[in-house]
């Protein structure tokens, strides 16, 4: 998938989600948070390096084996970072 196809899936997906119950919003999120977690930024690169600032949580990201990788223990920001990451990752190398 394309960055355009990529961030308009995500952009419906966030507007469909304006018109539910929040509770299901969250669930969204944590649906990803969990995805997040399938292939999450090793342990070696979770270093204050690669720890995002001003985040409540601990959230790591950076790049591994050729893509970005994050890893964070709250679910909302992680399912966050999983848009962020899986975005980024459908950009072209060149």
């Amino acid at each position: 998938m394309t960055f355009e196809e990529k961030t308009k899936n995500y952009r419906e997906q966030i507007n469909s989600l304006k018109e539910i119950d929040s509770l299901k919003v969250y669930q969204w999120l944590i649906g990803l948070w969990k995805k997040l977690n399938d292939n999450p930024l090793s342990k070696e690169k979770q270093t204050q390096e690669n720890k995002v600032v001003r985040c409540q949580y601990d959230l790591y990201v950076d790049k591994e084996d050729n893509t970005f990788k994050a890893w964070s223990n709250a679910m909302v920001a992680g399912g966050y970072a999983y848009v962020l990451v899986d975005i980024f990752n459908s950009i072209s190398k060149e």
